[in-house]
């Protein structure tokens, strides 16, 4: 044993060992301690911070999600009853070029709608013509005739 060590039995039967430190040395343990707790206790808040930011995110994810396209579905929905009209003028009358050219304002309706959120029509040359590069991808290419 060394100098200052002394050997001590507790309750449970165990042996103890006490250790003489100075006060200096005690004193700085203990600042450690506290410091080591206080790091503890920020850690602590800090992970229930994050979990508390990441359930406000999924919340506000949800509501975002549910009134995301309301704008959109509301600029289309006058849109389809133009060719809900259309499609209905076309069973009581024989004249179909009064018809066509509504289908294609209505038409262009939806293309102006569609351009102002961002999409870009790209034509190909021929209707079966399919470009990888240009279009999005698919799960199977489809055979060329």
């Amino acid at each position: 044993m060394k100098k200052g060590e002394k050997e001590k039995d507790d309750q449970h039967g165990e042996t103890k060992t006490e250790i003489a430190i100075s006060k200096a040395e005690l004193e700085s343990l203990n600042a450690k301690a506290k410091r080591s707790d206080e790091y503890y206790d920020n850690l602590i808040r800090l992970q229930a911070e994050v979990q508390n930011t990441k359930k406000r995110l999924d919340k506000e994810k949800q509501g975002f999600l549910k009134f995301a396209n309301q704008e959109l579905i509301s600029r289309l929905l006058p849109i389809i009853d133009n060719f809900d009209r259309a499609m209905s003028s076309v069973k009581h009358t024989k004249e179909t070029d009064g018809v066509l050219q509504g289908i294609m304002l209505v038409q262009k309706e939806l293309h102006e709608v569609l351009k102002n959120y961002g999409v870009k029509f790209i034509s190909s040359l021929t209707p079966n013509e399919y470009f990888t590069s240009l279009n999005g991808s698919l799960l199977t290419k489809p055979e060329v005739w």
